[in-house]
């Protein structure tokens, strides 16, 4: 069983303040570290470069907020990562509309229609600091590990 959250990271200054590099965070209870799995601009033409990589939480220097998605879920991370590669392959990508954050929604979304997540779990995450689509997260707190 595995627990999956939302990882805001902090920004470059030269972006907008309040916005966040948002990405997806899949890990065993227990387990010091997890699987990252993310996208960001990949050329000046605005494709998606998609990226997993292990990731440990409590030594990131930039991790901003985690917000957790749902727990005791039978995913595993090829599982997961099927899933993201194929919502990244050809996918435009621009930090305004197309960014990290609706890609991130666009893997919760797949994984509710799958039925990896129920409807009302992707429905709480807005009351829990994630509100898809928009730039901006709510507190600046960190959630222990």
């Amino acid at each position: 069983m595995s627990t999956l959250c939302l990882l805001g990271f902090y920004q470059s200054p030269l972006f907008p303040s309040g916005t966040a590099h948002w990405g997806l965070y899949l890990y065993s209870p227990g387990e010091r570290s997890g699987t990252l799995y993310h996208v960001s601009k990949e050329s000046i033409v605005g494709a998606t470069k998609y990226d997993r990589q292990r990731f440990t939480p409590t030594i990131s220097q930039s991790l901003r907020q985690s917000v957790e998605v749902a727990s005791g879920l039978a995913l595993d991370e090829g599982t997961l990562n099927l899933v993201c590669a194929r919502l990244a392959h050809n996918r435009p990508f621009d930090l305004v509309v197309n960014n990290c954050q609706r890609y991130c929604t666009e893997v919760l979304v797949e994984l509710v229609r799958n039925g990896t997540l129920t409807q009302a779990q992707f429905d709480a995450l807005s009351r829990k600091g994630f509100t898809p689509l928009i730039g901006q997260m709510q507190g600046q707190g960190r959630l222990a590990w």
